[in-house]
């Protein structure tokens, strides 16, 4: 059977075991290249064995696709699928795998017409429908790809494949709530892919970057995702950074030092942080570089500090990389009683530049005194299911026990007293007993009240089951109806 696959962008990974052993597998044997016009003899004549010789090229198709030799294997594909016209039992596969062999080979266009005329003969094969959408995506023809796509997921809602262009789909519709959704399903039907735990992490630091442009963000909503995004991306630099962003502003400063130190350890160069993780003030840049600095300076000779921050703020905001910046404006909150800016100022150093020198001398100033708290265990304050969320009270709204189906279902677990590192699995289960959740993250909390929120639209009527785990032990068991 087709294995799985996925198409991003003009880059194609095979998703399965088909590539495992690549490298080391044999070349098609010489023969092969007189099989195809005996087979065409064959048939024409009705003299002989088509569909044997249609196998032998399949599977010399097989063995050049396994050995890297995309040209060759799509010429060989697509000779058994010729070949094998009428008969041939795995000509649908053969043409699916004529598609990505030409994919392989950047012929896009031309597996795009493999696919356009092969989902002709196989209307029933998802793999050629998902080959259509992710190219009509890569094409940005999304209104093409939408009828497409909504066959797929008719014909294999739970295929990873199907559920990987169904979150592709909805970024592009900028619906990161349902990419969230689809990228999370599809994870959970393989979570041992690691092309489907990148996409996760991918999908869960989009939505966290997207309320962190906010001011008036939800902590726990994003923090939430950023562990996500760490424990399925552990190798990107950028989810630490901001799990360290988000402490400072939950006045976590030790944390967020061991975060920004983990983000500086992941970056290939010491100079490329994100600019996402600098604790910039909101607003709009405006001015050349060095102008607004300059403006400070003129106002601290005045003795107009408050003026001469905002100066400074208007600095960053045009260059957020510079550091002595940073240590001027963190120095600067300090005369002004803003211990919090002062600690966000020094976070941003921690990312630009580690321990140095800036650095050190506003935690001197800081009066810092670090040191981590010991952890413990925590307890499970309540797990709920509702139609919405209010963050402020971390609290469902309108709990329920039941729900229409297609209706969008908020799952929450909310701890009180943890501090430390710990691990918590979700696992939502369909009335038939497919996983459509199964996430485990490696989080930390700090000692203060933490809700850990999901939620999806699901539409398969009957019971759905909810488990929460900590560390592997059991902490909360509920359940939920759609009708």
């Amino acid at each position: 059977m087709f294995r799985q696959y996925v198409f991003c962008g003009i880059s194609l990974v095979i998703l399965v075991g088909l590539l495992s052993a690549a490298c080391t597998t044999a070349q098609p044997s010489p023969q092969v290249a007189h099989q195809y016009d005996q087979a065409r003899e064959a048939a024409r004549t009705d003299a002989g064995p088509v569909n044997v010789a249609a196998q032998r090229l399949y599977e010399a198709g097989q063995r050049s696709y396994q050995a890297g030799a995309w040209a060759e294997a799509a010429d060989l594909f697509a000779q058994a699928a010729d070949v094998g016209v009428i008969h041939f039992p795995q000509r649908a596969d053969a043409l699916i795998f004529e598609c990505l062999s030409l994919m392989h080979g950047k012929k896009y266009q031309d597996a795009y017409k493999v696919a356009t005329q092969a989902v002709q003969d196989y209307p029933e094969r998802w793999e050629l429908r998902v080959i259509l959408v992710e190219y009509l995506l890569y094409r940005e023809r999304p209104d093409l790809a939408r009828d497409q796509l909504q066959t797929a997921l008719r014909l294999a809602p739970y295929q990873p494949g199907v559920l990987r262009a169904a979150a592709k789909m909805a970024l592009t519709d900028n619906d990161l709530a349902a990419a969230e959704q689809y990228a999370r399903q599809a994870f959970s039907q393989a979570p041992e892919d690691p092309s489907y735990r990148k996409l996760l992490a991918d999908v869960d630091l989009q939505r966290a970057k997207a309320l962190l442009e906010h001011e008036d963000y939800d902590p726990d909503e994003v923090l939430g995702l950023l562990f996500g995004a760490a424990t399925h991306d552990p190798k990107n630099p950028e989810p630490p950074f901001l799990l360290g962003r988000v402490a400072i502003a939950l006045g976590e400063v030790e944390p967020a030092r061991r975060w920004a130190a983990r983000g500086r350890a992941l970056l290939s160069e010491q100079t490329q942080a994100p600019h996402e993780a600098l604790v910039v003030a909101y607003g709009v840049a405006r001015g050349t570089p060095g102008s607004h600095r300059h403006n400070a300076e003129e106002y601290l000779r005045q003795g107009k500090p408050a003026l001469a921050a905002q100066e400074l703020e208007q600095e960053l905001l045009l260059v957020p990389e510079n550091t002595g910046v940073w240590r001027q404006l963190g120095l600067l909150a300090l005369d002004l009683d803003d211990e919090q800016r002062a600690t966000e100022c020094l976070y941003s150093l921690w990312v630009l530049e580690g321990n140095g020198n800036e650095a050190v001398e506003l935690e001197q100033a800081l009066q810092l005194t670090l040191s981590e708290a010991p952890a413990s265990p925590g307890f499970v304050e309540r797990a709920e299911i509702g139609a919405g969320w209010n963050a402020d009270a971390n609290q469902v709204t309108g709990a329920a026990a039941e729900f229409p189906a297609n209706q969008r279902v908020y799952l929450t677990l909310v701890l009180a007293n943890a501090v430390g590192r710990r691990q918590v699995r979700l696992v939502l289960t369909d009335p038939r007993g497919h996983r459509v959740i199964d996430e485990t993250l490696e989080m930390e909390f700090f000692g203060v009240e933490f809700a850990l929120v999901r939620s999806g639209a699901w539409s398969a009527p009957g019971d759905w089951k909810v488990e929460w785990t900590m560390d592997g032990a059991p902490r909360a068991n509920t359940g939920f109806r759609l009708r």
